[in-house]
């Protein structure tokens, strides 16, 4: 430790009385904390720069990149507290660029989404829980052209045959599905009704471009612009979200989770990311993966920096 350890353990004194056991104190992580530089061994400014420099060696303070800000700002490790200096200002420092992680495991999402906790695989058109007419690995069937659209870009057939389908027998399909009131029945319920099918072959064709769509949703500027640098199972978990409530509505009406994107706090993005439309096992796996996610950056979980 530097000459002015004494200082320094005086400073840490200071963080234990302010932000320590007491449950109550613990919660005020919007408190500032100021720098208390004392006038000696070249100046408040130095002794400043040097007691940050311990605090950050020893995992005490660490810099973190308020989102919208061309600055890093220091803030206390476990608490998220800014600190401030002796002149009652933000410490700052270079903003730092965060590194492209490995690309979103199509491999491992679709394991998910195929598994009983996700959306699993079915060749038939049939309604999910809020009525809308789905297919193949959770693809939404927004409309009737949308319908006639998949016939043309990917392979159905007849049920029991090899002929292909043509848009006018999807249409039927739709129509047969949307038109049967029967929202929420299980899948091979509503098999009677259709008389064309998907192969696996060809749902996951179709899921793996769903998957780029929302990939490519997730990095548009005005979203998520650092998602290329996410840790991987944080992408798992937002690209999840995307896919049963859409970007937008993550977005607009999640806009907790996402505000705690943006600052890269997981731990919180794990306790908003609760869904009402799916499964609690679903819930559940998709907070496991933030919480993951936490792990790969610990020193982000920053609470007090909002977006």
């Amino acid at each position: 430790m530097s000459h002015n350890s004494r200082d320094l353990d005086k400073l840490q004194r200071g963080f234990t009385k302010l932000v320590g056991p007491a449950k109550a104190l613990r919660q005020q992580i919007e408190k500032n904390i100021v720098l208390a530089a004392a006038g000696r061994g070249g100046g408040p400014a130095k002794l400043e720069a040097q007691i940050v420099k311990e605090m950050v060696k020893v995992g005490q303070a660490g810099w973190v990149n308020p989102i919208r800000t061309g600055k890093a700002t220091l803030v206390q490790r476990g608490t998220g507290c800014v600190l401030k200096g002796a002149n009652g200002q933000n410490i700052q420092g270079t903003r730092f660029a965060f590194k492209s992680t490995p690309p979103l495991s199509k491999s491992r999402f679709l394991s998910f989404a195929r598994s009983t906790v996700g959306e699993n695989f079915i060749a038939n058109m049939y309604l999910d829980d809020k009525g809308n007419v789905t297919v193949g690995i959770g693809h939404l069937v927004v409309n009737l052209q949308e319908a006639q659209r998949l016939a043309s870009q990917y392979q159905f057939t007849k049920k029991g045959t090899n002929a292909r389908s043509r848009a006018a027998d999807l249409a039927n399909d739709y129509n047969a599905v949307k038109n049967s009131g029967m929202a929420g029945f299980h899948a091979h319920k509503l098999a009677p009704l259709t008389g064309h099918e998907m192969s696996l072959a060809e749902a996951t064709r179709l899921f793996d471009d769903d998957v780029d769509i929302k990939l490519r949703e997730f990095k548009a500027r005005q979203n998520f612009p650092e998602f290329e640098t996410y840790p991987p199972v944080a992408k798992l978990g937002l690209v999840d979200m995307g896919f049963t409530l859409g970007v937008r509505k993550v977005r607009t009406v999640y806009t907790n989770f996402t505000a705690a994107v943006l600052r890269r706090d997981w731990k919180m993005a794990a306790i908003q990311s609760n869904r009402t439309t799916v499964s609690a096992l679903r819930n559940a796996e998709i907070r496991m993966w933030f919480r993951e996610a936490a792990k790969k950056e610990p020193f982000f979980y920053r609470s007090s920096l909002r977006a």
